[in-house]
């Protein structure tokens, strides 16, 4: 003890001397000398020179990205949650009026939302009928009124509509002012769309365009649809037959317990309009009867979040679920009647017939007779096909959920088009998986096979008019056989590690070799040793986890893809030996043919594991054995000489797989792989924090595509057909943004910005418009600092890019109707020294159309705009 007091006398004692040699020294210098010469000896940095810390700021960097899209996720599981609710009252004991109010949104690609506005009406019918052995017989009838609005919308759309709302109007629009608070104080991934105009799902029912100016008022490219739906359930509630003591602790626990068994038949008579442009209207019509039973089983319970905190207004709260067990299995026979007719609003016919269609009637039609001028026939369609769902989703909270579906279906489709009847053959299989949590938001990859088979009806020889029986034939003109398989993968936080992992799947389902992906480090080599040289000034505790670097955050990342086995093709691989396809298929699903036999064991385990799909587990080394028997053996039933009708059989079961993906992999081992089309494409978005250098790598491959040589066939009829179907799915609502293109932004001089847009666009006067947001790696606290809508006129014409030169101001971004106090705390009227800001600027001609955003990251220094460019790491 003793010795250690020596050693510490001793070291006081030369600090000192040391201090007191340093004071006579500074005496004699300069104060400017002094403090630059203390700077340089300070052992320990002052605490703005912590924060400059290449190794410190980066390792903040990460943490903020970390939580910037946990704040993303929570907005979405909570805020979106406004405008779904449900309204309900008892008219008597068993009888329910319920109003379900929803919007759902979808991200489009080109930075614009689908919006879509549901509202159904109706009463509902519940009845215990009997019980029997513990188990509830019940029935149920149901009718209602189903209207959706489905539209598109964008920033720039909504700041444009609010300048010529009315002000009561817009105050409600935009929630008496909470709105804009919260768009300015949210990340900028806060959507107000999704929020904004929340009397629109009221006005659904009114803004049906029954005339020519409702139709007027509709947005080009959107969509008005209403339905009478109806059915009858016959409930068989199950879970009584289990331990009471099981459901009395589920109970205490607040969890629900129910087990339904369900008998069904269901009706749907459906009207939708698009409108395709400024004259033309698509009007469709679909007729449909569902019948089946399911069984489902659910474990869970359902929380309020700020239940009743609206009082007098009946708002439930924001739903949280909780559900350990959430699974169904339906199995339905469905028997649909689509047709389409186009309509010319401008000729006389052509409204008259619009205006008859809307109310669903079709005489305008007549046998034998053409349609008059302004009416366009576009098909009919018949089908009657069997469906299999299983739907299987976990949630916990608003922490993270998962889900899995997978339908498959089979049917006989009749199709009249204009040059007359045919009759297909369809399977169709989908397989999406969904992931969400709290940290890295939601993860989308979906797989879906469409096989087509044209064919012939053809009536039996024996056959009579009483009892007429037929058989299907090959076509002999149209091409027998196709079969389109797509993917599509979506991700808003990818990781190095992800987005490798898409890359090796894209490259598994289409067969390219995709040898344009750059090479990004998974982890920054620079940052480690940076580390590795701070490490000598770290606890030595603390040196295994410094030394830890996590996986680079690229961003968004998005990808599809398509691959067409054509009619020959097809044939070629059904006519492969038996031998040759056990091969390809043993290959496909990773399994050694010499070594792998499906044994008892295979069996026991594969059936042990089941119950765990009960909570969406499932393991590939389990189910492989036997997924990879029953997929071949479905397959091993078509030949060269299969008749139409077993080979939509055996696509059907080869199709039920949990690995569609493994499909197309066999295939491409047994077809010609020079005559197969297929393309992958690639939408990328790198995070902004990203170093340059990282980040242009990721940006080269936005929407860069992968095609091999073999060109796509042309599509058949019955493929235009449902194209054409397919126009009033939400998903693929589409904007004709003709030539409106913003080719880039440049700084200028002073508060402003230079844009350049295409020379050849009229009138030359523009509608722009700008949003500045702040970009501080954490996006808290004040994010958006100002958006409108500005009117320019072009300042020069560049007659080698053939492009308009505009110049935007950056300034005076106050607010322009909600002049409150409260609104002035959370304004900046002038952009500030120093700080730096991230600017999107989109151009319209008519404020509704606009074109895709552009952006710039920038600061303003010393009266200047200028460019932030990211350090090299």
């Amino acid at each position: 003890m003793s010795g250690l007091t020596s050693v510490w006398i001793f070291l006081l004692c030369t600090t000192s001397v040391l201090f007191a040699q340093d004071e006579k020294k500074d005496e004699r210098q300069k104060p400017e000398e002094k403090k630059e010469e203390l700077e340089e000896e300070q052992f320990f940095p002052r605490i703005d020179l912590i924060f400059d810390n290449p190794f410190l700021q980066r390792s903040l960097n990460a943490g903020a990205q970390v939580i910037n899209n946990s704040l993303d996720s929570l907005l979405e599981g909570v805020f979106y949650s406004l405008l779904d609710n449900e309204f309900s009252q008892n008219l008597t004991s068993h009888i329910r009026l319920v109003e379900n109010l929803g919007r759902t949104v979808f991200t489009t690609g080109q930075g614009k939302y689908v919006v879509v506005d549901r509202l159904l009406l109706g009463p509902t019918y519940r009845r215990e009928i009997m019980r029997h052995f513990n188990i509830i017989f019940n029935q149920g009838m149901d009718a209602s009124v189903d209207m959706l609005n489905i539209y598109l919308r964008s920033d720039p759309q909504r700041v444009a509509e609010e300048v010529s709302l009315p002000t009561w109007r817009y105050v409600v629009n935009n929630w008496f002012g909470v709105l804009p608070f919260l768009e300015r104080v949210l990340t900028p991934s806060f959507n107000a769309n999704e929020l904004y105009d929340p009397l629109r799902q009221v006005e659904s029912p009114f803004t049906f365009p029954f005339d020519r100016k409702g139709f007027a008022k509709m947005e080009l490219g959107s969509i008005r649809s209403y339905a009478l739906q109806g059915g009858l359930t016959f409930p068989i509630n199950l879970e009584q037959i289990s331990d009471t003591s099981i459901l009395d602790n589920l109970d205490r626990l607040g969890f629900e317990f129910t087990v339904p068994y369900t008998l069904f038949l269901e009706g749907e008579y459906r009207i939708n309009v698009l409108k395709k442009s400024k004259h033309i209207a698509w009007v469709g019509l679909t007729k449909s009867r569902k019948s089946g039973h399911s069984l489902s089983g659910v474990i869970g319970a359902t929380y309020f979040l700020l239940e009743n905190s609206l009082r007098p207004i009946p708002w439930k709260g924001i739903p949280t679920q909780l559900s350990l067990i959430d699974v169904s299995l339906i199995r339905s026979l469905i028997d649909r009647f689509d047709q389409l007719y186009e309509f010319d609003l401008r000729k006389k016919a052509g409204y008259e017939g619009f205006q008859k269609a809307l109310r669903g009637d079709f005489t305008f039609v007549k046998k034998g007779k053409p349609l008059k001028k302004g009416i366009s026939f576009h098909f009919t369609r018949q089908s009657e096909s069997t469906v299999k769902t299983a739907d299987n989703k976990k949630n916990f909270l608003l922490l993270y959920r998962n889900k899995t579906d997978h339908s498959l279906s089979k049917a006989e489709v009749k199709v009249k088009d204009e040059k007359g009847d045919f009759f297909v053959l369809e399977n169709e299989s989908r397989y999406d998986q969904e992931s969400w949590n709290l940290l890295t938001g939601e993860k989308e990859v979906n797989v879906s096979h469409e096989l087509a088979v044209n064919v012939e009806k053809m009536m039996d020889p024996k056959s009579t008019l009483d009892d007429p029986k037929y058989h299907y034939i090959f076509h002999r003109s149209m091409k027998p056989k196709q079969l389109v398989l797509k993917l599509q993968i979506k991700d808003r936080f990818a990781r190095v590690k992800d987005f490798y992992s898409y890359i090796d799947l894209l490259r598994l389902f289409t067969n390219l070799p995709l040898e344009e992906i750059p090479e990004i480090p998974a982890t920054d080599d620079n940052e480690l040793s940076l580390r590795r040289r701070a490490s000598p000034f770290i606890s030595p505790l603390s040196s295994p986890q410094n030394f830890h670097i996590t996986n680079t955050i690229i961003g968004k990342f998005n990808a599809t893809a398509i691959v067409v086995f054509d009619t020959p093709v097809l044939t070629h691989i059904i006519s492969r030996s038996e031998s040759e396809k056990r091969s390809a298929f043993y290959k496909a699903f990773e399994r050694d043919l010499e070594r792998d036999s499906l044994s008892f064991f295979d069996r026991l385990r594969y059936y042990s594991a089941y119950p765990l799909r009960l909570v969406n587990l499932s393991f590939d080394s389990v189910n492989l054995p036997l997924e990879v028997r029953d997929t071949l053996n479905a397959f091993l039933k078509i030949t060269p000489e299969s008749q139409p009708l077993e080979v939509l059989d055996a696509f059907y079961e080869m199709f039920d797989t949990e690995y569609p993906h493994r499909l197309a992999s066999a295939f491409f081992i047994l077809s010609p792989l020079k005559e197969v089309p297929r393309k992958a494409t690639l939408y990328v978005s790198p995070a902004r924090h990203l170093a340059d250098k990282v980040k242009a790598l990721i940006g080269a491959m936005n929407e860069k595509s992968f095609q091999a040589e073999a060109p796509f066939p042309e599509l058949e009829r019955y493929r235009i057909a449902r194209n054409k179907l397919n126009a009033f799915v939400p998903l693929h609502v589409k904007e004709e943004q003709g030539d409106i293109l913003i080719l880039r932004i440049s700084p200028d001089e002073g508060k402003a910005v230079k844009v350049f847009v295409k020379n050849h666009l009229s009138p030359h006067r523009k509608l722009f418009f700008v949003r500045v947001e702040t970009k501080g790696t954490l996006k808290l606290g004040k994010s958006v600092v100002g958006q409108k809508i500005v009117e320019a006129i072009p300042s020069q014409v560049s007659p080698k890019e053939d492009s308009l030169s505009y110049t935007i101001k950056l300034e005076g971004f106050e607010a322009q109707k909600l002049d409150t106090q409260l609104w002035q705390l959370f304004q900046d009227n002038d952009l500030k020294e120093g700080k730096d800001y991230h600017l999107v600027i989109s151009v319209s001609h008519d404020a509704r159309t606009w074109s895709e955003a552009s952006s710039l990251d920038f600061q303003y220094k010393n009266g200047s705009v200028v460019p932030i460019v990211p350090e090299e790491n």
